[in-house]
């Protein structure tokens, strides 16, 4: 007689075993696949996930982890000649997400920028010399209007210019304004495409907001300049060039 299988009902700790699988890139060989590995942190006692990137190939039978352990890694992309893979991580004497590159062939990650607001998304340049990343900067300056005594305002007066500036969860928005950069592959110093008082991605900063041009001369971009459009739908935004 079969013996009947008892079913158990879900726990909260079943959530800490849970993997989220996401952010496959085919190598441009066609003979491997770059894939994200979310899983609940349960080491750190945060209430957060924690973002892992592994190396599989295409029929799934060979997997290996691929950035190093316990370092938050995620939105993995093969450069176009195949030879480096950008990724963002945080790691040991980053304060804030950074794009880091890693050989294709094997070797050290390398990071790539080191940049104070932290990047939000990279992109490569189609010849794959260049990087472009999207990184929050603060247009009233590092700290602010000076009063008498060359100290700061206190932290609580803030000038309020557009309608949508904050956000539930995540505060105020206006020391929040995304903007592009792009750096050599080589490294160096990241040089800033776009400024002003607004986001590039909109007020969210949460879209995929640039792309090339085919030929790398140009870069497309979403942004919402116009204050007014905050009274719209707080979502509408422009295409630039």
């Amino acid at each position: 007689m079969a013996k009947k299988t008892t079913k158990q009902a879900f726990t909260p700790g079943d959530i800490r075993r849970i993997r989220f699988i996401s952010d496959p890139m085919l190598h441009p060989d066609g003979d491997r696949v770059a894939y994200v590995v979310r899983t609940v942190d349960k080491d750190r006692g945060e209430n957060r996930y924690r973002a892992e990137i592994w190396l599989t190939d295409p029929a799934g039978r060979r997997r290996r982890l691929l950035t190093a352990s316990g370092m938050d890694s995620d939105a993995p992309l093969w450069s176009p000649d195949g030879r480096y893979l950008l990724f963002l991580s945080k790691r040991t004497g980053d304060e804030k997400k950074q794009v880091y590159l890693l050989p294709a062939d094997g070797g050290e990650a390398r990071r790539l920028t080191k940049v104070e607001g932290g990047v939000k998304s990279a992109e490569w340049s189609p010849d794959g010399k260049y990087v472009v990343f999207r990184s929050p900067v603060d247009p009233r300056g590092k700290t602010g209007p000076k009063k008498g005594g060359g100290k700061p305002f206190a932290d609580d007066v803030q000038v309020l210019d557009r309608a949508l500036w904050q956000l539930n969860g995540l505060g105020s928005r206006l020391d929040k304004r995304a903007h592009i950069f792009i750096v050599s592959r080589r490294g160096g110093r990241p040089v800033q495409l776009t400024d002003g008082p607004w986001s590039v991605g909109g007020p969210f900063l949460t879209q995929v907001s640039y792309t090339f041009s085919v030929d790398g001369k140009q870069i497309y971009y979403l942004a919402t300049p116009d204050p007014e459009d905050d009274w719209t739908a707080a979502r509408k935004v422009d295409i630039y060039v």
